[in-house]
């Protein structure tokens, strides 16, 4: 049982004092340089609306006014079932920086789930 008993208390101050000063000296003996490249990933932003229709020129345009590639990044709204015209202001709404619409609208009835992207 004292086996067991010491075990677990070695265990338990390794994980908070031995690895961190394991990771410590291993940094001190040699450390890795960091190589940064200028990546900029393709993001797909989903926001999901129910009955939003006040507030979501706002957010289209803050997500519009982003600091990021507009060929970079879509919006990809799921309007859950909203009857006080957010799908006609999503119809509407077109990003100024691009030709075509940047926002795909998924519809879904109240309650129910949309199982295939791009199929309302």
């Amino acid at each position: 049982m004292r086996v067991l008993f010491w075990g677990s208390v070695a265990l338990l101050a390794y994980t908070y004092a031995g690895y961190p000063l394991w990771l410590y000296l291993r940094k001190s003996w040699r450390s890795l340089p960091v190589h940064r490249a200028p990546i900029t990933p393709f993001v797909s932003i989903l926001v999901a609306v129910h009955n939003e229709a006040q507030v979501l020129p706002r957010k289209l345009q803050n997500l519009f006014d982003l600091d990021y590639p507009p060929d970079k990044y879509e919006v990809i709204v799921v309007s859950d079932g909203s009857n006080d015209g957010s799908d006609e202001i999503l119809r509407a709404c077109r990003d100024p920086r691009w030709p075509q619409p940047r926002i795909r609208n998924l519809r879904a009835e109240q309650g129910q789930s949309v199982c295939r992207a791009g199929h309302p």
